[in-house]
């Protein structure tokens, strides 16, 4: 239905029918008369409706000619609203003591009641002088009117969905007949006023009308609308997504009406609403609307101290759920929040001991004739948790009083160190069935009691058998997972839940706790057995024989009822098909190492993580000697790691198009993948686009690949030997070939070489004073280390002459540095910056008393992973006859900050990742090589490869070569 103007209302739902009414009228066609009631205002929100109804004869005022709008209604006064409204026959009967034929009301209440839209209460009186309750007027219109919603629940916050009234009140709201009072609260046990009643009436009467154009949309908050419509009516529109900052497009539905604008949002600072324990090890943190939370950590400190190993949101990204590992003692805590803004969020709270607030027995019934029957009871804590007393406790005190017999019982109990009684009702004197025992618990100065009635002993009587209980990411059961659970649900004498005690593993049929299992085919399953989980609750578990379909009958022996399932096994998953991510062209050596994503799939379609049993080899019989190739898995990724670094210039003279076949055990073909290999890279072109060209007087640079831009014929970035020349060694002299000193004032031109290609690079010294400004380096990301100097990062600072060039300083440390939070990143006095917290801190450089530079530092608490591997310029390029060459000191193995894994002692690559030789005369262990052929002049090529597939090589050759 079209949207229906009312003021202030909350929420709109989707459209719904109402059965409509001849004597329907509409309100705003009398708008102009309000002179038949003197208080009755022309600008009331009720007045269109009141006179309405006043013009259709429904509605008359008192003897002074006043309405009294704001006097709640009688349930007397309703009853003759809807009798005129309706048109209700008089001609029924009514069965109410408080009401008499000759009563003003005595016909409204025939029709009403004929009706079946009133009713009288538990005495049978109608009560009609009671005022009406704002749910139960929702309760007569619908009824009255026929109205119609599903009725689920409605979008009031004091409606709670088992209320009586809830789904009167949804199909109200939903037809448009009632709103809140402010809060989004409906206020049902509240008396209707009689204008408010009056109003009612007539949107019931009328709940379609006209639909309307939205004037204007504004942000109440992020996740609120105020919307005005053109007959200057205004509502709140509740959005499922919260608004972002800035410009909005928001798609809203009016009363079953769908409107798509444009919203202006300033999202408001994000702050701290509460913080409360909730539990032992619980703590709820709320903020004043939604935030992001992938951005957003919570964290719980006491002093130093961090709480807190897990954090869950709620749907609407309001409340964190801090849980720590360990419960939470007496004392105060602060919450501290980063990554939500520049600054971290904090608020101290305080937790309290934990303290018994309620202690019960929950168990209803008590084995007959049993030497030691179960009574469980609980102890609750402030916050409502068990707080696991047993009942061996010494603040623990019971006793029992068989109120059926007159008799004190307290010493049939015993006190295991569980969480429940035992009572010996085996004496058939003391106990019989229907019995009711009165047990009296006290702990700490609480106290309960609880009638537990002597019953027999909980027994099967019926059952169903549900689905097989998959591993996580499975779909279908294999021969090789040997057992598997199936759910089921089993149900005592007294319809209550009960499970199968544990037993071991038996074959079937087989009978467990009265229930008979058995196997329609033992050649697919084969056993049962019963085993508690950590709860402590029996679940079953059968033994897979074979593939095969099979069918699982359980027949409960006392009650005859039978419960079927059919249970498919699977044979085992086997690769079935390879594909490969390949580039369509590569280069040798230059390419020399690198990985192609692997995708295996069994015969069922689905992804395997594995690559065991498959193996992989070039059809070339040249490129499968010169080359390595290795399927790897790692982190459930699997690839093929192809080195081309032995490859020989004469088997890539020119473009060769290579193929990998990839094959099972037995030979058969998987997949294949083809790709050029182009011959080795040469330099073609260098630029020294990133090399200083400024320097201060006394400063110093080495010149490295970093330094340059050097491209091959492919036009490709490689690196190559470097040798710098200076054409005046006076201003900037050379030594090594890349260590440049700026000696004196003046210009001179650099002539950069890489594998006899040049470049010219003119560069400038000046002195100290033209030096004007300085900058700082840009810090990045750094690791929150705790305290490992491996990951500090050096801060360095640059000039700035009078043009606004950088440049290269003879001294780039600063006199210190300082950093705007320490908690996320502190500083030390070697201007290094050490990363403490995940967060962003400002570090700010000084020199000379006063702050020349500033940089922002992200810290991550991501761990270190192996993010590049290569071997040092200094590694071995010999090995001699018969002898070895320890490769593994000239591995860096870098992670994604930069920081070698191997220098910091981090990683072993003697011990951890695989070394590879392509001369099978050459072996290699640990990352040491070993000539073990004598007088073969032997050439090999070392590949080391990282756990997660990254790979990088080196050519040993011998010198008799």
């Amino acid at each position: 239905m079209g949207y229906q103007p009312k003021s202030n209302r909350k929420f709109y739902a989707g459209a719904l029918s109402a059965a409509m009414v001849a004597s329907a009228v509409a309100p705003a066609a009398v708008s102009a008369q309000h002179d038949q009631f003197q208080d009755v205002d022309g600008e009331d929100y009720y007045a269109d409706a009141i006179h309405a109804l006043s013009e259709q004869g429904v509605l008359q005022g008192d003897d002074n000619g006043d309405f009294n709008p704001e006097a709640d209604i009688e349930r007397s006064e309703a009853a003759e609203v809807l009798r005129k409204a309706l048109d209700y026959p008089t001609t029924g009967s009514e069965d109410y003591p408080d009401v008499s034929e000759g009563d003003w009301f005595y016909e409204a209440v025939v029709g009403v009641t004929d009706a079946g839209v009133f009713g009288g209460d538990d005495h049978g009186n109608f009560n009609p002088e009671a005022s009406l309750s704002r749910e139960e007027a929702a309760k007569i219109l619908v009824e009255a009117y026929g109205l119609e919603g599903d009725g689920e629940s409605s979008s009031f916050t004091d409606v709670n969905a088992d209320r009586w009234s809830a789904e009167y009140i949804a199909i109200a709201e939903q037809n448009g007949v009632v709103e809140g009072q402010g809060d989004n609260e409906f206020a049902p046990q509240e008396n209707i006023k009689r204008g408010d009643f009056a109003l009612m009436v007539t949107r019931a009467m009328n709940p379609d009308s006209e639909e309307v154009a939205v004037e204007s949309v504004s942000a109440i908050d992020a996740t609120t609308l105020e919307v005005t419509f053109d007959n200057e009516e205004t509502v709140e529109v509740k959005l499922d997504e919260a608004l972002v900052d800035g410009e909005n497009e928001v798609t809203f539905t009016v009363d079953g009406v769908e409107y798509t604008e444009t919203v202006e949002f300033e999202a408001p600072a994000v702050e701290l609403s509460s913080v409360e324990a909730t539990g032992v090890k619980t703590v709820d943190v709320k903020f004043n609307q939604a935030v992001d939370t992938e951005e957003a950590t919570v964290q719980i400190k006491r002093g130093a101290a961090i709480y807190g190993s897990d954090v869950e949101w709620n749907e609407e990204g309001t409340v964190a759920t801090v849980t720590t590992v360990v419960e939470l003692p007496e004392d105060d805590y602060t919450a501290v929040v980063s990554g939500l803004g520049e600054e971290d969020l904090t608020t101290d709270f305080s937790v309290e001991a934990e303290a018994a607030n309620a202690v019960q027995v929950t168990a209803a019934t008590v084995d007959d004739e049993a030497s030691a029957a179960q009574v469980p009871f609980v102890v609750e804590n402030q916050y409502g948790e068990d707080m696991e007393v047993l009942a061996t406790d010494s603040n623990l005190n019971v006793s029992a009083y068989n109120v059926t017999q007159d008799a004190d019982v307290t010493g049939d109990i015993a006190t295991p160190a569980e969480d429940y009684f035992e009572l010996d009702t085996s004496s058939t004197d003391a106990y019989e069935i229907g019995d009711e025992v009165r047990f009296t618990v006290t702990y700490k100065g609480l106290t309960t009691q609880s009638n537990v009635l002597v019953a027999d002993a909980s027994s099967a009587a019926d059952i169903e058998l549900g689905d097989v209980v998959l591993e996580e990411d499975d779909n279908r059961l294999n021969v090789s997972d040997g057992t598997f659970k199936l759910d089921y649900s089993l149900l005592d004498q007294y319809g209550e839940s009960t499970d199968l005690s544990a037993t071991g593993q038996t074959s079937l049929p087989a009978t467990i706790d009265g229930v008979q299992f058995i196997s329609s085919d033992s050649s697919v399953i084969s056993d049962i057995a019963v085993v508690d989980d950590e709860d402590g609750n029996g679940e079953i578990e059968f033994t897979v024989a074979g593939d095969g379909t099979a069918t699982i009958t359980a027949v409960v022996n006392e009650s005859g009822a039978v419960a079927t399932t059919e249970v498919t096994v699977e044979e085992d998953s086997t690769p079935e098909a390879v594909s490969v991510s390949a580039p369509t062209s590569l280069v040798a050596s230059q390419d020399e190492a690198f990985n192609l994503p692997v995708t295996v799939t069994d015969q069922y379609g689905n992804v395997l993580e594995s690559v065991n049993g498959l193996n992989v080899s070039f059809d070339d019989a040249t490129l499968e000697s010169e080359a390595n190739l290795t399927l790897n898995e790692e982190d459930g990724e699997t690839s093929l790691a192809v080195d081309l670094s032995g490859v020989s210039d004469a088997t890539i003279d020119e473009t060769t198009k290579a193929t990998v076949n990839i094959t099972n055990g037995a030979g058969d073909e998987l997949g294949t993948v083809s790709f050029n290999i182009e011959p080795e890279a040469e330099v073609q072109d260098v630029e020294a686009d990133d090399l200083a060209t400024l320097f201060e007087d006394g400063a110093t640079h080495t010149v490295t690949n970093d330094d340059l831009t050097v491209t091959d014929q492919y036009g490709r970035s490689i690196e190559g030997a470097i040798n710098v020349t200076s054409d005046d060694t006076s201003v900037v002299d050379v030594a090594s070939g890349t260590d440049l000193t700026a000696v004196a004032e003046g210009t001179t031109t650099l002539t950069v070489e890489v594998d006899g290609v040049t470049v010219d690079v003119p560069v400038e010294v000046i002195t100290s004073s033209d030096v004007e400004s300085y900058t700082l380096n840009e810090i990045g990301t750094v690791y929150a280390s705790a305290g490992d100097d491996s990951y500090d990062v050096v801060t360095e600072l640059s000039g700035v002459n009078a043009d606004g060039d950088t440049v290269k300083l003879a001294s780039s440390t600063p006199d210190f540095i300082t950093s705007s939070n320490t908690n996320v990143a502190d500083v030390d006095s070697d201007v290094e910056v050490d990363g403490v917290a995940e967060g962003t801190a400002t570090i700010s450089a000084w020199k000379d008393g006063e702050v020349v530079g500033t940089s922002t530092v992200t810290v991550s608490e991501e761990k270190p992973s192996v993010a590049s591997v290569d071997f040092a310029d200094t590694v071995a390029s010999t090995i001699a006859d018969q002898g070895t060459e320890d490769l593994s000191g000239d591995v860096e193995v870098l992670d994604q900050y930069g920081v070698d894994l191997v220098a910091n002692n981090t990683l072993d690559v003697t011990t951890t990742g695989f070394w590879m030789s392509s001369d099978a005369d050459i072996t290699v262990t640990g990352g040491t090589a070993n000539d073990t052929n004598a007088g073969e002049s032997d050439d090999t090529t070392i590949t080391y490869i990282t756990k997660n597939g990254l790979t990088t090589s080196t050519d040993l050759t011998n010198p008799a070569n």
